[in-house]
């Protein structure tokens, strides 16, 4: 074992990294290049531990007779073509659902850069999304029904994109982005037919977050239109560029210059996070503390957003005035909002925020959109909503004065209906810090505890007629139903914490209640 090898890697790695290698087969340690290998594999050795053993071996070289990889498509049960213009490119997307259509569709180039090589099943028409709704596997017969092979024309890339797209992990990624896992001999096959490398391995595989460069383990967080970002770089086209952290800083898929103030946006991402940090940036003086992992970016006014592990973590907005459409969609990490001159939210603002943890809106007014905010447990501070009678509820909210809910965040429709509706005397409420109670003269209609709905009585008459209005509530404990006769199917499902159903009246239900 040759200590300097060691010793590179633990100063590069972390002594973690180094150890497992060690422990698990020292002999790794005399791969040629390890070093550079590994420079951007992270700082867990564990999941490539059989796959840099592997690297011990003679690569497995692409030699031997070639068989053409359409034929060997075909004998996979393929139809396959060459998309060697934009039309061919883009001439299989009436196959794929419409948000799950894959990034090459966005690209007019890609044909360009890339040897592209759509493979449709001929039983595609047989093979129906619904029946895979809720269950989706990478490799199942519906995401390998169509897949796109897209080799870099210069070579050391390869990737294998899911008809799934983003619905299942490492789209991109699938078969783990080797043809001999569709049918043996098509790795050989392509590169022999495009006369390009890339530098396929035969039977160990990278984990799912991890990219192969030029030979390079490469450990990304996020992909976006086919750009990886990880930990001081990104990949674009197979090639590796570099991010200087001591001018630069990482914010998901951008790159801020802290002397230029110039915003490097690698994947084009179209999410509004770029235009709201442009606005917060200009004319300020910029710095970047760390504390405990937290990185802060601070101008004279105080702080402008926090990255944990480079992704948004918070971010406190001062000149934004209008909370745009989807406005944090593409960055689920962020925890904490702070919009200080914000007046209004348009629709899904904060949608698909699932760490939203708190949204301070001091000014926010009126006139919000009833659905800017997603499922989730989110506290929100809105004063000036709060003083006009509006309760904040989870992702929904009840207006005091007119007897409604305003936002439907995470409620059906028709339950919001159902509980407004149950409100017929004059109502009155209970209110402080965690609970919110509504009632109709003396009987309590709903309680909301911590933000969550954990009782709830309809005065409903006769038959609820409506299929799985009580449905997937998850908090609720006590139902009471005094008048309610008949229940269509799918009501009072999904329901795993109830502790009491009141039902003295109920003659007959259909299907899957209770």
């Amino acid at each position: 074992m040759s200590k300097s090898v060691f010793d590179l890697i633990k100063k590069q790695n972390g002594e973690a990294f180094a150890q497992a290698i060690r422990r698990f087969d020292s002999g790794i340690f005399d791969i040629p290049n390890l070093p550079s290998i590994v420079r951007y594999a992270g700082r867990n050795a564990l999941p490539l531990l059989d796959y840099l053993e592997s690297l011990k071996e003679i690569e497995v070289e692409l030699e031997g007779e070639a068989k053409d990889p359409f034929y060997l498509l075909n004998q996979a049960g393929y139809n396959a073509f060459y998309a060697d213009s934009l039309e061919k490119q883009n001439s299989i997307a009436s196959y794929y659902e419409k948000e799950e259509q894959i990034c090459t569709f966005k690209d007019p180039d890609r044909f360009k850069r890339y040897h592209i090589i759509h493979a449709i099943k001929k039983n595609v028409n047989e093979i129906k999304r619904s029946d895979f709704k809720g269950i989706e596997e990478r490799e199942d017969a519906y995401g390998t029904s169509v897949i796109s092979i897209q080799i870099l024309k210069m070579g050391g890339f390869i990737s294998i994109k899911n008809r799934y797209n983003h619905t299942v992990n490492a789209c991109d990624n699938t078969f783990y982005s080797n043809p001999d896992r569709i049918i043996e001999g098509l790795s050989l096959s392509l590169s022999k037919y495009f006369k390009v490398d890339f530098a396929v391995k035969q039977q160990v595989f990278l984990p799912d977050d991890y990219i192969l460069v030029n030979n390079q383990i490469l450990k990304y967080d996020i992909e976006k239109n086919n750009v990886y970002f990880g930990d001081g770089f990104y990949v674009k086209d197979g090639v590796l560029h570099l991010v200087d952290k001591n001018s630069q800083l990482q914010i998901d898929t951008l790159i801020l210059d802290l002397k230029t103030k110039e915003i490097l946006n690698p994947a084009n991402d179209t999410a509004p996070l770029f235009k709201m940090l442009q606005q917060e940036i200009e004319n300020e003086t910029l710095q970047v503390q760390n504390q405990k992992g937290i990185v802060s970016l601070l101008s004279k006014k105080g702080q402008i957003l926090t990255t944990k592990d480079r992704q948004l973590h918070s971010m406190t907005l001062s000149k934004v005035e209008v909370l745009p459409h989807n406005a944090f969609y593409k960055h689920p990490t962020i925890e904490e909002v702070h919009a200080l001159s914000v007046t209004a939210c348009l629709q899904d603002a904060l949608a698909n925020c699932k760490n939203l943890k708190k949204v301070y809106l001091p000014k926010l007014e009126k006139n919000f959109h009833s659905s800017f905010l997603d499922d989730t447990d989110c506290v929100v501070e809105a004063p000036l909503l709060e003083k006009e009678g509006i309760h904040f509820l989870r992702a929904t909210a009840f207006d005091l004065n007119k007897k409604s809910f305003l936002t439907r965040g995470c409620f059906q429709d028709s339950l919001l209906s159902l509980m407004e509706r149950s409100l017929v005397e004059q109502p009155c409420y209970f209110l402080k810090k965690d609970e919110f109670v509504a009632f109709n003269g003396e009987i309590p209609c709903f309680k909301f505890k911590e933000g969550r709905l954990r009782e709830l009585t309809v005065f409903l008459q006769g038959k609820i007629k409506c299929d799985g209005v009580i449905r997937r509530l998850a908090d609720l404990e006590v139902l009471n139903m005094p008048y309610v006769t008949d229940l269509s199917a799918y009501n009072i499902y999904d329901c795993p914490n109830l502790k009491k159903v009141y039902l003295p009246k109920l003659q007959r239900c259909e299907s899957n209640v209770l």
